[in-house]
């Protein structure tokens, strides 16, 4: 894992493993609100498509995670958890207090810049643009990896 921020190709996994280190604290929050994400868009596409089998998904999955809200003790929205919609305020107040948030926005942006690059390389023929922005992400990489070893999260 040390020669991964060094190597140009392969340094996205390394961009991924401070993805995970992130939100590794807030694990069980983070899969929670990505569930209700999937149950609004599940209901979405099953209102534009007029599919009433994703619809029924997207309710379902929305209301076992809303009867999982109910249970989970909060101080900062002890009403909201028995609103529908509101009690994913919860969710995400617990989320907000677990994450190392500079390095979770850090290591998003080195993801899509090497995506970016990526695409624009092999999808758009744009080489000079997708280098510039690949040799950004590496040159952020190697930084935030030499930053790290100096100064580390105090959570």
């Amino acid at each position: 894992m040390f020669l991964l921020p060094f190597i140009p190709g392969l340094n996205i996994i390394y961009f991924l493993f401070l993805l995970v280190i992130s939100v590794l604290s807030s694990t069980k929050y983070v899969i929670v609100l990505m569930l209700y994400l999937f149950s609004f868009a599940a209901v979405a596409e099953g209102l534009t498509k007029n599919n009433e089998e994703h619809i029924g998904i997207g309710a379902g999955v929305f209301t076992v995670l809303y009867m999982y809200n109910i249970f989970i003790q909060s101080s900062h929205f002890a009403k909201l958890r028995y609103v529908p919609i509101l009690n994913i305020a919860i969710v995400i107040a617990r989320i907000k207090d677990k994450i190392y948030w500079r390095l979770f926005f850090i290591a998003n942006i080195l993801i899509i810049m090497s995506i970016a690059s990526v695409y624009l390389a092999f999808y758009r023929n744009q080489d000079i643009a997708g280098a510039v922005i690949f040799a950004a992400a590496y040159i952020g990489g190697i930084i935030l990896f030499i930053y790290a070893g100096k100064k580390l999260p105090k959570q």
